[in-house]
This record gives C-alpha cells, structure tokens and sequence, in this order.
C-alpha cells in the first residue's frame, strides 16, 4: 500500500524578516570592523600576523552572515511565492467552476470534483 506524505511548512513571516534585519545590521557591523581593522594597520597599531588572523575571522564571519542573508532572503521570497500560486489555483479553478455547465452528466461529475478540490 502506498503512502503519501504532505508535509506542511510554516512560516512566520514577521520573525523572518526582523532576523534579516538582525542579519543586515550584523553584515554592516563587520565591515565596519574590517575597516577598522584595516586603518588600523596602515597606521602601524597592529603588525601584520595580528591584521591575518583578524581578517581572516572577520571574513568567515561576513561569510557565515551573508549565508544566513541569502538563506532568510529564500525563504521569505518562497514563503510569498507559495501564497500567491494557491491563490491563483484557487482563483482558476473557482473560475473553472463557475463557467461549468452542471446540467450535463460531466458537467455535474466536474463539477463535484471541483468542489472537492477547493474544499482541501
């Protein structure tokens, strides 16, 4: 017996977008960082293998942030995507019910087939 699995995602949009937010300013805050870092050392206050080592954390850093950007920016535009093609198989079935001729025999099986799709 085959078994089919729907699964539902949920997602809050508000928290998403104050994490993107948390997100950006956290990205803006490490370039910052490295351009303190990098005025720095053309001022002579840090030696060079002090200037690698904290390049180097700042730049993973800015990576890990501008992956969890992309990765909140995806699933905020998914999350929108997602509403507005329900909405539009919603509206083209609803119009597809609409038009049918229920006094046939098809008519009337579409339409029953119809109902129940929009009821789900």
């Amino acid at each position: 017996m085959e078994e089919t699995v729907i699964l539902e995602f949920v997602v809050d949009q508000s928290k998403a977008q104050k994490d993107l937010e948390k997100t950006e300013k956290a990205l803006l805050d490490t370039k910052k960082a490295q351009q303190e870092l990098q005025t720095q050392y053309k001022k002579g206050e840090v030696s060079q293998e002090q200037y690698i080592k904290e390049n180097l954390k700042l730049q993973n850093t800015l990576k890990k942030e501008q992956d969890q950007k992309k990765s909140l920016t995806n699933l905020i535009n998914t999350e929108a995507n997602s509403r507005n093609a329900l909405k539009s198989k919603v509206s083209q079935l609803t119009k597809e019910y609409d038009n049918l001729n229920t006094s046939t025999a098809a008519g009337a099986k579409r339409a029953d087939e119809l109902q129940k799709e929009l009821s789900l």
